[in-house]
């Protein structure tokens, strides 16, 4: 049964086989008992791969429940028992893994040594039940009311520039004033077309912005900025150091600047159910404890416990 459903929720017998850790063979033997057990086919084998049969979607609806309650007893019985272990699957934005996770995970392994990480880096919004995700670190709005949601830190955005782009175009006294400025872009889904810069005791403004070039990376982005090419929007963690260091001029200080109607938040995201595994639990709340340490970014040495 436990095969039955992964095959049902991977699509194929090759991708439930690697993530059990077998061969395809093995998998494909054990279906097929499952069928001469139940005398019913499950599956079309065809050549563009496997179609579940009626029959098969009547009984995964049936029996999903069942393992997933097998399952939970048996992740239940392993943690009462022993200290965390198993494959703790994890996913997050490539650049913010990049700076703000991996220098984490060093010090979270030696303290869980029994945990296999597994950390995937990817821009794409990956399904958490689809995908098989433990904990999913999220940036944005934190508003998917389908899992439990936890924030581990505020999202600011700085205007910033190199100081040799300021000394050819010149340094923008106000926000307005950079509409007469070449402004590097970030299409991001939701982002607003102007920046809004709001300041205690002012009236918020919207300042539209244009620019020759468009990055959909915030390291490329980055980049993009140190070469001279203009004024980016970029988050506080990927700038703070190239800021502390003069490679980079925080333009406006005294503002907060947005691109959305709500605040932006890094935030940790897993499953809604009776049970949350010790496993996750442990990085949950691992992570939050970090963050309100220090976050990665304003660390000169590795992450402290």
């Amino acid at each position: 049964m436990q095969l039955f459903v992964e095959v049902m929720q991977r699509g194929s017998f090759a991708s439930a086989a690697r993530e059990l850790g077998l061969v395809t063979s093995s998998v494909s033997r054990a279906i097929s008992s499952l069928e001469e057990e139940l005398d019913v086919r499950l599956f079309q084998r065809t050549a563009r791969g496997l179609k579940p049969t009626e029959a098969a979607i009547k009984y995964h609806q049936r029996v999903s429940p069942v393992v997933e309650t097998l399952e939970l007893a048996g992740t239940e019985l392993r943690d009462n028992n022993e200290q965390p272990a198993g494959v703790l699957r994890i996913t997050a934005p490539t650049t913010f893994g990049q700076i703000a996770v991996v220098p984490l995970l060093k010090r979270f392994t030696d303290r869980y040594n029994r945990l296999d990480i597994r950390l995937e880096l990817s821009d794409r919004v990956m399904n958490l039940v689809d995908d098989n995700i433990d904990v999913a670190i999220r940036l944005g709005p934190a508003e998917d009311h389908r899992f439990v949601t936890r924030k581990i830190h505020r999202i600011v955005l700085r205007a910033c520039a190199t100081p040799r782009y300021l000394r050819t175009a010149g340094r923008p006294e106000s926000p307005e004033a950079i509409r007469n400025h070449n402004c590097l872009l970030f299409p991001f889904p939701g982002f607003s077309t102007g920046w809004r810069f709001n300041r205690p005791g002012e009236e918020p403004t919207e300042v539209p912005v244009r620019g020759n070039c468009s990055v959909s990376n915030a390291l490329a982005l980055k980049q993009c900025t140190l070469m001279d090419m203009g004024i980016a929007l970029l988050p506080e963690w990927v700038i703070a150091r190239d800021i502390q260091h003069g490679r980079l001029v925080d333009l406006f200080p005294d503002y907060e600047i947005s691109v959305t109607e709500r605040p932006l938040y890094a935030y940790l995201l897993y499953p809604s159910c009776k049970y949350v595994p010790v496993k996750v639990l442990v990085f949950v709340n691992y992570m939050l404890e970090q963050f309100q340490i220090c976050p990665p970014w304003q660390m000169d040495g590795p992450a402290r416990l």
